[in-house]
């Protein structure tokens, strides 16, 4: 399995050791210093993987940040990010389930999604062509947020793809 992977803000990829940066889940360097930086809230759901997923996961997102009182703006922001990360899990992985995870912060969001994909291909950002109708979701993610990026699950058994977004716009 590849090592964890971090998109920079130019789409780039930065490797990193397991363990480091933001890793899946609360766990790691990035939960302790989430919680120093004002952490408030986590909501993490489990939805099998189907089409009609896509709809709750997104649907569950809005309601979840609005009731955190969340602006609006970023509320529609963030359900994007879900939905786009969760439509990933349905075209590209093969899991039978995935784990949406949002966490409320006083200056940012964080929302991750983790499947059990245990291929050897890292999400990245492509180019797509004026008249393709797919694979916009990365770069669309990557307008939106102010960091994203690709860890290992703990694990071992999966990955989870996770974007932070500033919680006022």
């Amino acid at each position: 399995m590849a090592s964890p992977a971090t998109a920079l803000p130019s789409g780039s990829v930065r490797r990193r050791p397991p363990g480091g940066g933001e890793p899946a889940g609360v766990q790691g360097r990035f939960a302790a210093s989430w919680e120093r930086n004002g952490g408030r809230a986590v909501e993490r759901f489990r939805l099998p993987a189907g089409p009609s997923s896509v709809t709750v996961a997104r649907s569950r997102a809005r309601t979840v940040l609005a009731g955190w009182n969340v602006p609006a703006a970023t509320v529609e922001n963030a359900a994007l990010i879900v939905s786009e990360l969760a439509t990933n899990v349905l075209v590209h992985t093969g899991s039978d389930a995935f784990v949406c995870e949002l966490r409320d912060g006083e200056e940012r969001l964080h929302v991750e999604v983790t499947d059990r994909y245990q291929g050897n291909m890292t999400p990245r950002v492509r180019e797509s062509g004026p008249d393709e109708e797919n694979g916009r979701g990365l770069a669309i993610i990557q307008a939106l947020s102010t960091a994203w990026g690709v860890a290992d699950t703990p694990d071992g058994r999966g990955q989870a793809v996770w974007a932070v977004l500033p919680r006022h716009p």
